[in-house]
């Protein structure tokens, strides 16, 4: 029995040390171009952001996304998709992960959403984005009023996908 626990935590330190930290900071300007509060408690919006975005890798670029937000009763549906483009104009592509609907009220901003977190999942790119497909992303989205907004997350890749994707020479770049 003690061989089989050493085994495991051996397994569990080898992940962690062929694991590296992919962090992402997105920060822009969004609205709400539709917003409907059909019943007491239950809303209907379309949201949309453009911004820029920093890693910390040498992947750096824009954003731009679009969303269908519905909250009943303090509980939030989205389907968010996202276009990510690099320094270099690689395009990578990012979606919301269903999550449970979770209870929002105490994180409103008026009767907009102030503060919520966010899963998103990378499902197809070019470039370095070819790197990230399939993760998913954990992190806050924060507004800052006045149609500002930040969303600060990461996840955990491996270790050689995060060189991959510092190392990544656009092909104008190679010698």
């Amino acid at each position: 029995m003690k061989t089989f626990f050493k085994i495991i935590i051996i397994f569990f330190i080898a992940g962690r040390v062929l694991a590296a930290e992919f962090e992402w900071t997105l920060t822009g300007k969004d609205e709400y171009p539709f917003f409907e509060e059909y019943e007491k408690g239950k809303m209907f919006m379309l949201y949309k952001n453009e911004g820029q975005f920093t890693t910390n890798t040498t992947l750096f670029g824009t954003q731009f996304a679009a969303a269908s937000i519905e909250m009943i009763n303090g509980k939030q549906t989205q389907n968010l998709f996202a276009i990510v483009i690099d320094s270099h104009g690689n395009k990578g592509y990012v979606k919301s992960v269903p999550t449970e609907e979770k209870e929002i009220k105490g994180n409103m901003l008026g009767n907009k959403v102030g503060t919520s977190v966010a899963s998103f999942k990378i499902i197809s790119g070019v470039g370095p984005w070819k790197y990230l497909v399939g993760i998913k992303m954990r992190g806050v989205y924060y507004s800052m009023g006045d149609g500002h907004f930040i969303w600060k997350g990461g996840a955990t890749i491996p270790d050689d996908n995060f060189k991959k994707i510092d190392g990544y020479i656009h092909k104008e770049n190679e010698n």
